[in-house]
């Protein structure tokens, strides 16, 4: 990875952070706003409403209740989800309307800004539980936006629950045994594609030798084809003596 002009976790950083502003300025700040906030709308409902409406999905589906509890919350959500988007987008197209429009705008970059950041925390986080600061490659370490996305990572683990950081530690701790685990399932994969292979050159070596194919002597372009002038003279002495 030292051939890098750019080094690809930066790439990656830079191309969320300025998707993620793009987005939200052509939406503008008060649909993204809206946006968050009737996605977290929706999980209240389905959550509020799943234990009314799941009895009625349990004696539709008798035989497997645990499902009807699951069709109850999704449609609550999904319904809620659908109205709360609509309202949303026609409230955001009011906003454009008006002369706040450059303003929303603005403030759109600047949430997306934000939004991308708090992504690329939340992936560095799970990254950082699978593979400790000490275990990265070189490249990953050598990245510009690194010392960012780990400063980040602290803060964010600071603020979770002692439960989810128990099971952090827990988690980084079974890291190098699972990594070890799946290296030597790659490592078994490799050997069963190289067996595979060897038994289909000595299944096809098997073949040529049950059926072998004859092997056709190549002429050599300068030998004579057809009779001879000696040949011929024989033959017209033995026609003339027979008549």
């Amino acid at each position: 990875m030292s051939g890098w002009l750019i080094n690809p976790i930066d790439v990656a950083v830079l191309a969320v952070l300025l998707l993620s502003a793009a987005l939200a300025f052509v939406r503008g700040f008060v649909h993204e706003v809206l946006s968050v906030a009737a996605w977290a709308g929706a999980v209240v409902v389905a959550l509020w409403g799943q234990p009314l409406l799941a009895p009625s999905f349990r004696d539709l589906m008798p035989k497997f209740p645990w499902a009807g509890e699951a069709a109850a919350a999704a449609v609550l959500f999904l319904v809620a989800l659908i109205a709360l988007f609509t309202l949303t987008a026609m409230i955001a197209k009011q906003v454009r309307k008006t002369a706040l429009n450059p303003l929303d705008r603005s403030l759109g970059f600047l949430f997306g800004l934000v939004r991308g950041a708090v992504i690329l925390v939340a992936l560095s986080v799970g990254v950082s539980w699978i593979m400790p600061p000490d275990k990265r490659p070189d490249w990953i370490r050598s990245a510009a936006s690194m010392p960012l996305l780990d400063r980040g990572t602290t803060v964010a683990v600071s603020m979770l629950p002692d439960s989810l950081r128990g099971r952090e530690e827990d988690t980084r701790a079974k890291a190098p045994a699972a990594q070890d685990q799946i290296e030597t399932l790659l490592d078994a994969g490799r050997a069963v594609q190289d067996a595979g292979h060897a038994v289909q050159n000595a299944q096809s070596h098997f073949e040529r030798l049950a059926d072998p194919q004859p092997v056709a002597t190549p002429q050599d372009p300068t030998s004579p084809t057809g009779y001879g002038n000696g040949q011929r003279r024989e033959m017209d002495r033995l026609i003339e003596s027979t008549r």
